[in-house]
């Protein structure tokens, strides 16, 4: 029977100042902003951005963020977590 790996908790969930989070340097991800900006002014932010509390830095959700600036959106759902960077960068 296989085990359930460690899941990363997520410790909270609330609306953040847009410019007071920032993306990793090194996400690999490159897609469609334009599209998901207009998925945003359609349907507004469904799921939260997630982001490392201990950095301040995305760990998914980049085109989300993205999309938002674009749209001139001063905030926007974040669901923190608490990751050093070696999990982060996983």
């Amino acid at each position: 029977m296989a085990t359930r790996k460690k899941q990363t908790a997520i410790t909270s969930t609330e609306d953040v100042e847009i410019n007071s989070i920032k993306a990793h340097p090194k996400n690999p991800r490159i897609g469609d902003v334009a599209l998901v900006a207009e998925s945003l002014e359609k349907y507004g932010q469904y799921r939260a951005i997630v982001v490392n509390r201990k950095n301040k830095t995305i760990v998914a959700g980049h085109h989300t963020w993205k999309a938002a600036k674009e749209l001139g959106w001063t905030t926007v759902q974040v669901a923190w977590i608490n990751v050093d960077e070696t999990t982060h960068r996983k």
